[in-house]
């Protein structure tokens, strides 16, 4: 394989430039890549990325190149209009071509790449001191665990119920920021609760406090919430949990996922119905308890502007939670403590 010197420092060159410019992200998207960092147990951070492009020779590259398809592993996943009998026709023609691959190792066929176990109150604490890093931000995430019905419908009916709680309070009222909101979201098939606020009035420490101030009134609005209002709600998020795949891509890579995880949460559709029908406005509240009280799991990621000269070093207690304020991004990794995957089947 032929390739040309100039072209390939060009190359180099161009993958750095868009990695330096990701690294100077604005606060908020700064944080949310940071959370990775901390959480995920296999994580190459940007530096190091830079570091091996810098060191990177052509020689290097075409022994990569060499090895690269004898550790390949290929998995297919056939789906459509066919019979039984015409899917096993085909699995055993496809088996035939890759009969004389290497069998893969079970480690490498089980990889999944886990989050850290978050129990507790974290905190981890960047200085941006960039002429342009004029605001802060502070992320809150609140592990709630594997991404099951009842954690899915549970969520995302917390987010519902609160409506704009977030923006009203906290930017409106309490003119924290010039933007705030909560999210439900799932990363390799755990799921979170965040709560963030970007602006330049307020420290993130002292914005981190705000909300846990913030989740009080949030739960008396759950609390409050008439017998009417829950149950078409409920059967909203039901709805839009099950909603049908926009096209076959999305719809293959979901139900690969299933298979993978083993999971096997196929027809959402059924499962989200079927799911709703008996839960009560004391079971979110039971669950909201658990993951902001009970069994906390927070970490809060916290960027200061240039506009603070140093950063702070306290450390604030929730309840019986004293938080522990992180000095390196891979100091939860190292406790080697992870979340596995078990399912229990619907």
């Amino acid at each position: 394989m032929e390739i040309n010197p100039k072209q390939f420092e060009l190359i180099k060159d161009e993958m750095k430039n868009q990695i330096k410019s990701q690294m100077n992200l604005v606060p908020v998207l700064r944080a949310y890549v940071k959370f990775f960092t901390i959480i995920l147990r296999d994580f190459v951070n940007y530096d190091t990325i830079i570091e091996t492009l810098d060191n990177l020779t052509i020689e290097h590259f075409k022994n990569f190149i060499h090895s690269l398809f004898e550790r390949v592993n290929l998995k297919f996943f056939i789906h459509g209009s066919m019979s039984k009998k015409e899917a096993k026709i085909l699995s055993k023609d496809i088996t035939k071509l890759y009969k004389s691959s290497k069998p893969i190792s079970n480690k490498a066929k089980n990889y999944m790449n886990q989050h850290a176990d978050l129990s507790g109150y974290f905190i981890f604490r960047e200085h941006l001191n960039k002429s342009y890093n004029i605001n802060h931000a502070v992320l809150n995430f609140y592990q709630i665990g594997q991404e099951t019905i009842p954690n899915i419908i549970k969520a995302n009916l917390v987010k519902a119920l609160c409506g704009y709680i977030y923006f009203t309070e906290l930017r409106i009222k309490e003119q924290l920021g010039y933007t705030a909101k909560g999210k439900v979201f799932s990363e390799g098939n755990i799921i979170y609760y965040m709560i963030m606020v970007q602006g330049s009035t307020k420290t993130p420490d002292f914005m981190d406090l705000r909300i846990e101030n913030l989740l009080k009134k949030m739960r008396e609005r759950i609390a409050n919430t008439d017998q009417k209002k829950f149950e078409k709600m409920k059967n909203s998020i039901a709805r839009r949990v099950g909603r049908r795949d926009r096209n076959i891509k999305i719809r293959t890579f979901r139900l690969w996922n299933e298979i993978i995880l083993k999971r096997y949460y196929f027809n959402m559709k059924k499962l989200a119905k079927k799911y709703v029908r008996h839960i009560k406005l004391s079971d979110v509240l039971t669950f909201f308890d658990k993951m902001v009280i009970k069994d906390l799991k927070k970490l809060s990621v916290q960027e200061f502007s240039k506009n603070v000269k140093k950063l702070p070093t306290n450390k604030p207690k929730i309840k019986q939670y004293q938080s522990i304020l992180m000095k390196r991004a891979d100091e939860i990794r190292r406790r080697k403590k992870f979340i596995k995957f078990n399912y229990d089947r619907q």
